[in-house]
């Protein structure tokens, strides 16, 4: 899922600029998409709005609502793509963001003393 959004993501920006001679490259970008997803993203754009929006910090850069936990720790694992709740623009996690997302794994725990052992040593 990861490089389905890097594409939608590469296609936003080139339709973005309309820079002349891409006519070809926005083609191969929209063979690669799925249907229905390519359907949602061209709504939006008909509409003046972007149809994918980057997370910064956890928060859609569109509407500046914080995005649920869950999404997030959906779009780090990969498994699938995930819509804004609030703006319904497909959310892309940038490398730098998914690296802030990812856990990292918890110091080892010391041992809790037990009753027996602390009055074993009084």
């Amino acid at each position: 899922m990861r490089v389905l959004m890097e594409n939608l993501m590469a296609l936003q920006t080139l339709e973005l600029t309309r820079k002349a001679g891409k006519d070809e490259e926005t083609a191969r970008l929209r063979k690669l998409i799925p249907d229905p997803i390519l359907a949602h993203y061209d709504r939006l754009m008909v509409r003046g709005k972007k149809g994918v929006s980057v997370l910064r910090r956890g928060v859609c850069s569109e509407c500046h609502i914080r995005v649920p936990t869950g999404t997030l720790v959906t779009l780090a694992k990969g498994g699938d793509i995930q819509l804004c709740g609030s703006c319904g623009r497909y959310l892309y996690l940038s490398e730098e963001e998914l690296a802030a997302v990812t856990p990292q794994p918890a110091p080892p725990r010391r041992a809790r003393k037990t009753r027996e052992a602390t009055a074993s040593r009084t």
